[in-house]
């Protein structure tokens, strides 16, 4: 990756120089590995999707079947820098598709794939 802090030095022939300020280059986001559907989860059991992403200041949220609707703060924990989202007790109401949605201090976003819980139906 190019991303980083360039500066520039201009010189002249009597050994004279100047050096501008710092300057930050960065790109989006780059996901470098998606979440993984984990099906037939044991209810009462942890699930964790894992994200991987390359980028500069990069922010996780991990969204639950549609992208208004976080995943219920108290049954989440997350691992790291929130590259893993952690469910500690799964239960039935639990299954359906998560994504995360990663995002930059420049603004650039980038969205991965959605990846399916499902949980063994109890008897």
């Amino acid at each position: 990756s190019d991303e980083g802090y360039y500066v520039c030095t201009i010189s002249n022939s009597t050994g004279g120089s100047v050096e501008t300020n710092p300057v930050q280059l960065t790109t989006i986001p780059h996901i470098t590995e998606e979440p993984v559907s984990l099906e037939n989860v044991t209810p009462g059991k942890p699930a964790e999707f894992t994200v991987k992403a390359t980028g500069i200041n990069l922010t996780y949220t991990w969204l639950w079947q549609t992208p208004e609707h976080l995943f219920p703060q108290n049954r989440r924990g997350y691992v790291g820098n929130a590259q893993i989202l952690r469910i500690n007790k799964v239960v039935s109401n639990d299954e359906g598709y998560y994504c995360c949605v990663i995002c930059n201090s420049t603004g650039g976003k980038v969205e991965t794939f959605p990846a399916q819980l499902t949980t063994i139906p109890q008897i």
